[in-house]
């Protein structure tokens, strides 16, 4: 029984892969180096880049790694920080899906980083989110109930920070509504009581004059 297009194109990926990526050392960034994702292909070998310090740079591939590496929206790179130019970098290499799940497993990028690749969320969003047949089956990472379990723990950890901090902060504002409020009164009450002193010497200087008369 011959194969289907569906599995020739995973054989194709997978030799591909296996061509392309044979067994290496797992890179972990070092000194002046950092992760990043792929946000957007800016054209002429230039990508808008998300690091893993929080900040969006230039990311440029040389062109000796022009027909060597292809990057994709949604890819896990390592960059090489530039100390003349903070706003770009230079991209050294790719990660693969799998690289990009040990990376995950060590703790070297966060849950938050991993879930923006295009290895666990491969939908695009505008025209082609209703497209599946945009995405590649080798493409998509199945995890394990251990990696599934603990990718939940962390997200519930996650939730708790959030909501506590939530908490914390709409606890400072109604302390400040309250001190607030309170100071309105004691102006509101101020005020009342200088109102009716002025009241009470209006009313004296009247009985005076009509004891003059």
């Amino acid at each position: 029984m011959g194969q289907t297009k569906r599995n020739q194109k995973q054989k194709l990926s997978q030799n591909y892969y296996q061509k392309m990526c044979p067994s290496r050392e797992l890179p972990i960034k070092e000194f002046e180096t950092d992760y990043a994702i792929i946000e957007k292909n800016l054209g002429q070998l230039h990508f808008a880049v998300a690091c893993s310090d929080g900040k969006v740079r230039l990311g440029v591939l040389r062109g000796r790694l022009r027909y060597k590496i292809y990057v994709n929206e949604g890819d896990i790179v390592l960059v090489g920080l530039r100390d003349y130019q903070d706003d770009k970098c230079d991209i050294i290499l790719k990660y693969h899906k799998e690289e990009t799940r040990q990376l995950w497993q060590l703790k070297e990028i966060s849950d938050d980083f991993y879930l923006k690749t295009r290895h666990i969320f491969p939908f695009k969003c505008g025209s082609d989110a209703n497209s599946i047949s945009s995405v590649n089956d080798s493409d998509i990472v199945f995890l394990n109930d251990d990696e599934i379990e603990d990718l939940k723990s962390r997200t519930t950890l996650m939730i708790s920070q959030m909501e506590s901090n939530t908490d914390q902060s709409f606890s400072l504002i109604e302390g400040q509504q309250s001190l607030n409020t309170s100071g309105f009164d004691n102006f509101t009450l101020n005020s009342d009581l200088d109102t009716r002193s002025e009241r009470s010497e209006n009313t004296q200087v009247s009985d005076f004059e009509v004891l003059d008369i």
